[in-house]
């Protein structure tokens, strides 16, 4: 069986202006078991 990696992707983040939202997301992410959590640049 194939282990496969689950990612969170986070849209519209506004460094600086979306900590409390940042940090809701990240400990979500963790909470349901994602591996890791995304930032896009450009989103």
């Amino acid at each position: 069986m194939h282990d496969s990696e689950v990612a969170v992707c986070r849209l519209s983040h506004r460094p600086g202006r979306d900590d409390r939202m940042t940090t809701h997301v990240g400990l979500t992410a963790r909470a349901l078991g994602a591996d890791r959590v995304v930032f896009p640049d450009n989103a």
